[in-house]
């Protein structure tokens, strides 16, 4: 049943795109709108588009020139337990899929923050000490859904993975890798910069305050209630501080002992949590 909704999923998404799409693909609180804030900018302005959809959700996509980018939770694994996540990725077999990945510790407590201060259904009523062990969309469905797209990660026609960290430690870089990975050109240094301070955290948080894109799920749900804002935190290693020792164990037991190496979280973490530049 998992794998027929997941391809009616995908045809439906598919139906405005050419076979042989680029999808950037990513357990939810990775930095996908970031990365798209960054994406759409640098687009944008080098094609010299009138634009303010940065978003990539339409105008931006029907230009000529403009790579056909598909941002999606694949298989929305937010809503899954770790038995119902679809195995295969042989559907992409034609496509460029670059993977958004993030500390599965720090993508869990920022999941818990969304479904406890912002979902207006199918939320979160409990302590974080408790989500921490659900079996729906915590800790244990992170990790699989990752471990499956290592498995699946050579499925896909290009493979890039992106990680929040990298992109945290040189923004610039991580854009410009996108972008070569997409097909882009002769990526102009002066429009990554540009873009990067665009959708730097200061300024999303600036733009989410003026409610500048419209858009439900890209406003406070409580104004001055950093709880309740997508750009709650935006740094690497929140976890440290969120989680009490016994929980903080248990995740890094879990990450440790589960996790594939192929994402390099499998050391212990112990630095200060760090924030977005």
């Amino acid at each position: 049943m998992g794998g027929k909704i997941l391809k009616r999923q995908v045809r439906s998404v598919r139906r405005f795109f050419r076979p042989g799409g680029n999808y950037i693909i990513s357990f939810p609180k990775c930095g996908r709108t970031w990365l798209r804030l960054m994406l759409g900018h640098y687009l944008a302005h080098q094609h010299g588009i009138e634009s303010q959809d940065y978003l990539m959700t339409g105008e931006l996509l029907r230009q000529p020139g403009v790579p056909q980018l598909v941002a999606y939770h694949d298989d929305k694994p937010y809503k899954r337990i770790p038995e119902e996540l679809e195995r295969s990725k042989t559907h992409y077999r034609k496509d460029r899929v670059l993977f958004l990945c993030r500390d599965p510790r720090d993508v869990l407590v920022s999941q818990y923050y969304s479904l406890r201060y912002r979902a207006s259904s199918h939320g979160y009523d409990g302590a974080l000490e408790d989500y921490v062990y659900e079996a729906r969309g915590s800790l244990a469905t992170i990790v699989a859904y990752y471990n499956i797209w290592a498995d699946q990660r050579h499925n896909p026609r290009d493979f890039l993975l992106l990680r929040y960290e990298d992109m945290i430690a040189d923004p610039a870089a991580a854009l410009t890798r996108a972008l070569g990975f997409f097909g882009v050109r002769e990526v102009r240094p002066d429009l990554v910069a540009q873009a990067v301070d665009y959708a730097s955290f200061d300024n999303m948080r600036q733009l989410e305050e003026a409610d500048a894109f419209g858009r439900k799920t890209l406003r406070p749900t409580e104004k001055g209630d950093l709880r309740t804002y997508k750009t709650r935190k935006g740094v690497v290693g929140d976890h440290l501080e969120a989680l009490a020792p016994r929980e903080l164990a248990h995740v890094n037991a879990v990450v440790a002992r589960e996790l594939d190496p192929f994402f390099g979280y499998g050391e212990v973490s112990a630095a200060v949590p760090e924030e977005v530049g």
